[in-house]
C-alpha cells in the first residue's frame, strides 16, 4: 500500500489536494496515515498568521532617512578620456606623431 506523502497532506489540509476524494479515502482506511493526519493538523492549527502592518505613502521616505547616514554617498567614476591619459593636446601630437612615424616606418621597409 501506498501511504500518502507529507507535502499531499499539507496540500488537503489547505484544500489544494489534486484528488482530494482519494486522500479522503485513503485516510479513512489507513490508520498511519490517519495518525500522520491527525498530528500534522494539530501542528498546523498551532501556527498563527501574522497580519502585515499597514503602509503609507511615505513609507519608502521613512525608511530611507533611517538609513541615509549609514550608506555612503555614490560618487561617479572620473571617465578616462585620451586628454585625462595625456593632459593635454600636446600628448595628442606626441601620440599621434609616433603612431605615424611606425606607419611611415613600416611601409619604407617595404
Amino acid at each position: 500500500m501506498k501511504h500518502i506523502s507529507e507535502e499531499q497532506l499539507i496540500d488537503y489540509y489547505y484544500g489544494e489536494a489534486e484528488s482530494p476524494a482519494a486522500i479522503g479515502e485513503h485516510l479513512e482506511a489507513c490508520r498511519n496515515c490517519a495518525q500522520a493526519y491527525s498530528s500534522l493538523t494539530n501542528d498546523l492549527e498551532e501556527i498563527k498568521p501574522v497580519a502585515v502592518p499597514a503602509r503609507d505613502a511615505a513609507y519608502g521616505e521613512e525608511v530611507w532617512r533611517s538609513i541615509r547616514e549609514s550608506v555612503p554617498a555614490y560618487k561617479s567614476p572620473k571617465s578616462k578620456s585620451f586628454r585625462g591619459w595625456f593632459g593635454s593636446n600636446w600628448g595628442f601630437a606626441a601620440v599621434a606623431t609616433a603612431c605615424l612615424l611606425l606607419v611611415t616606418t613600416f611601409f619604407a621597409g617595404r
